[in-house]
């Protein structure tokens, strides 16, 4: 414990020193080396930050985990105290200066939020079920602005920033999978990655990743398709409340068992209503404890850290 603790609160130092937008106007820039960054400059010790920080990525996203202790998140990744956890951002920003170094973080945090998701889904009648799909939201944001400001640093072509953030989010969610089932299943919350992969197959990637961008795409946070990610939470919860399976409003999205259908055959059903494709979003709205406003706390999450105005 005392060792854990030790590497906790250094990597929190580290962290922390990263946090701050000087820290990233330095590290993007660093003076007298014609606007390097460090990834430039030092990949190979970015690299190993990447790695020595990857456990930390869920406590970034405001989560608390009891088994890695020492790593603090007060008062310097969420400095305006209001959910926009600039301080993260910058931290994920920095990391993403080296594509190598990126990966294996994003990797690492794409595992976070899967895992959170996953847990909610196990149980989402828990009393602090909600606060998992809120810090799923927040990793998914972190991600997502991390890059966004890594590589609007590095390219000035929208078009190169967009292609750029597309194609690290995919290797990073690809290095994830090709840990395997097995592999992956043996790693602490490994099992509950797993779950989410498996219910959520390539509509979850879709979700998580994107589509691939057109050369005239704007470099802009386009935020992920909320649907494929509510369908995933969905199809990985063990047993649906039987109101909602058996409620004929939705009776396009579940086979004569009660199961979901798989994202493409759902999708053909309602291929000529295409109102239709946002009822995950309600059936999703009807797991949980109502009062505590889950279908919105995931995205919710994700919308506090992109924002633009702090």
């Amino acid at each position: 414990v005392a060792t854990a603790t030790r590497t906790g609160s250094i990597m929190s130092a580290v962290a922390e020193s990263m946090s701050t937008d000087d820290a990233w106007k330095l590290m993007s820039g660093v003076p007298e080396t014609d606007g390097q960054s460090i990834g430039q400059l030092n990949p190979e010790l970015l690299q190993s930050v990447a790695h020595s920080m990857s456990p930390y990525a869920a406590d970034l996203g405001g989560a608390d985990q009891p088994d890695k202790p020492g790593f603090d998140i007060a008062g310097w990744a969420d400095p305006t105290d209001n959910g926009h956890l600039a301080g993260s951002s910058n931290v994920f920003a920095a990391l993403n200066t080296d594509e190598e170094a990126g990966t294996e973080f994003t990797k690492n945090a794409y595992a976070a939020m899967l895992a959170k998701e996953s847990e909610y889904a196990q149980d989402p009648y828990a009393s602090n079920a909600a606060n998992s799909l809120s810090t799923a939201g927040r990793l998914q944001g972190l991600v997502d602005k991390g890059l966004l400001l890594s590589t609007q640093d590095e390219f000035h072509d929208v078009a190169e920033q967009n292609k750029e953030m597309y194609e690290r989010k995919a290797a990073a969610y690809g290095a994830l999978t090709a840990v395997g089932g097995e592999a992956l299943g043996k790693v602490p919350g490994g099992s509950y990655v797993n779950t989410m992969i498996s219910a959520g197959g390539d509509p979850l990637k879709e979700a998580i990743i994107g589509k691939e961008p057109e050369p005239e795409e704007q470099a802009t946070l386009a935020g992920p398709n909320w649907n494929k990610h509510y369908y995933s939470i969905l199809n990985a919860t063990p047993e649906l409340p039987a109101e909602l399976v058996n409620d004929k409003e939705y009776g396009w999205a579940f086979d004569g068992q009660g199961k979901l259908l798989p994202w493409e055959e759902a999708q053909a059903r309602i291929a000529n209503n295409i109102e239709r494709g946002g009822d995950y979003d309600t059936m999703f709205n009807r797991l949980g404890r109502h009062d505590d406003g889950h279908g919105t706390r995931i995205t919710q999450g994700y919308n506090d850290v992109v924002r633009n105005n702090g």
